[in-house]
């Protein structure tokens, strides 16, 4: 697994439901960041990152959409280094570097429903 990343299985308070993140090959995900969405009814994380240590060549990870009680995770962005929430269909991404197709900077994403 990659350094500062985690696995986990996640589970429902309200109804004890558990489910783990994974990946394509159904290996569980390497996660870098998560946070829930205000309402609390999906999930959004940020899978593996290279890390070099060199800021100039870092590569951001894939941003996966979850809802809360699991499921299939959606891709919705890539090359992301940080996001936050805006609200239920909105998100800020940062990217530190270009990355081919996915330019440096702020951007605000439209989440699919």
């Amino acid at each position: 697994m990659p350094p500062n990343c985690f696995t986990g299985t996640f589970v429902s308070l309200t109804n004890g439901a558990t489910w783990t993140a994974k990946d394509a090959q159904g290996k569980p995900l390497p996660i870098w960041w998560k946070f829930w969405s205000p309402n609390g009814s999906r999930l959004l994380m940020i899978g593996s990152v290279a890390r070099t240590n060199s800021v100039d060549n870092d590569a951001g990870g894939t941003l996966y959409l979850v809802p809360a009680l699991g499921g299939t995770l959606r891709a919705v962005d890539h090359s992301v280094d940080g996001f936050s929430w805006i609200d239920e269909t909105h998100v800020a991404i940062h990217r530190q570097n270009s990355y081919g197709d996915y330019p440096a900077g702020e951007f605000i994403l439209t989440l699919p429903q």
